[in-house]
């Protein structure tokens, strides 16, 4: 894997560094995986212990479906979300969340690509309603 970042000390320069070594657990205290990454520092511009804002290039779907988090309902069942069928009407569907990216989720299972999500649905929402899509 080969990731860009950034350094505070130099605004708008963009490096890059390649992926040597990952301990291969996840940290129960955090939920992290120490990685190591690797680059050639020949002009000495990166000193030891800097900070870094560090972009690892994931592919659009990489972790299940992204949703935003307002389209969550929170339900006696289980994680749900609302979607409208071809006929107009509102299908609750009980998810699993791969990822939480705080605005956004990504849904690991219980929906499909060409689902059409609700967002910010009302709490009495229920399957079978039926609903109008509005134009924007």
């Amino acid at each position: 894997m080969t990731v860009s970042f950034t350094v505070p000390q130099y605004p708008g320069r963009i490096f890059h560094a390649v992926l040597v070594a990952s301990a291969g657990a996840v940290a129960s205290a955090t939920g992290t995986v120490l990685v190591q990454f690797g680059l050639d520092n020949k002009d000495g511009a990166l000193q030891p212990g800097a900070y870094a804002e560090v972009k690892f290039p994931l592919p659009a779907g990489a972790n299940g479906i992204r949703v935003p988090a307002t389209a969550l309902l929170f339900r006696d069942e289980g994680m749900q979300v609302a979607i409208v069928d071809g006929s107009g009407h509102v299908k609750l569907k009980t998810i699993a969340i791969a990822r939480d990216m705080g605005a956004t989720v990504d849904v690991g299972n219980g929906i499909s690509p060409g689902d059409r999500v609700i967002d910010n649905p009302a709490d009495a929402l229920q399957d079978g309603d039926e609903v109008r899509i509005a134009n924007k």
